[in-house]
């Protein structure tokens, strides 16, 4: 019927998010928002890095570059970046 699983959890204290150079240079030119960026949890910076990584031309990486460079101002999480420019777009 049922097997018997142990699991064990660990929390990663070395995992490490590598921010893109340009990410990093756009929030760098406006007070705040790159702190900002860090102070999110890792797997929401992530999101982020995630999403502008998957970018498939400049054109796109620059228009999700913006995108972030607003929500972090705008103080969104990814989630919130996302639905707010599905609205813009309708």
């Amino acid at each position: 019927a049922g097997a018997i699983v142990e699991l064990r959890l660990e929390f990663d204290a070395d995992f490490k998010i590598e921010i893109p150079e340009d990410l990093e240079v756009c929030l760098a030119q406006e007070d705040g928002l790159l702190e900002h960026f860090f102070s999110l949890v890792k797997s929401h910076q992530n999101y982020f890095i995630s999403w502008l990584n998957t970018a498939k031309t400049e054109p796109t990486r620059t228009k999700r570059l913006i995108m972030i460079v607003d929500a972090m101002a705008k103080k969104y999480d990814f989630g919130l970046m996302i639905r707010s420019n599905r609205e813009k777009s309708k």
